[in-house]
């Protein structure tokens, strides 16, 4: 998690220097090349039956919110300090359990809210 942290930071502050040259989009593909990148080799090594999936609309649905939400995140690290948006980036978590209530109408355990 600490590594997953600071990696995000790191990529909060590559995305705030590029972000005075390139567009939002334009750093979306790059940081999608670059993943793909790094998922290509499991993908050549296992066969893509390593990246199958019973249930690809929920998949594409992740997929796209993903896609989005890391759109947005870009653009918005280009108008508001970089801590803000490291910060905001890193609610994530306090949200997701939120939405899953209301979208899947399932309440969260108690053990969640006091964890």
């Amino acid at each position: 998690m600490i590594a997953t942290a600071l990696a995000a930071a790191v990529m909060s502050g590559f995305v705030k220097v590029a972000g005075k040259t390139l567009s939002s989009g334009e750093i979306l593909f790059f940081a999608s090349v670059i993943s793909l990148a790094l998922v290509a080799p499991v993908a050549l090594k296992d066969g893509l039956r390593a990246l199958g999936t019973q249930h690809p609309f929920c998949h594409f649905v992740r997929g796209a919110a993903g896609c989005l939400s890391w759109y947005l995140f870009f653009l918005v690290v280009r108008w508001i300090p970089l801590m803000d948006a490291v910060l905001l980036l890193n609610t994530a978590p306090l949200w997701v359990p939120l939405l899953a209530w209301l979208w899947l109408r399932r309440a969260p355990s108690s053990r969640l809210w006091g964890g």
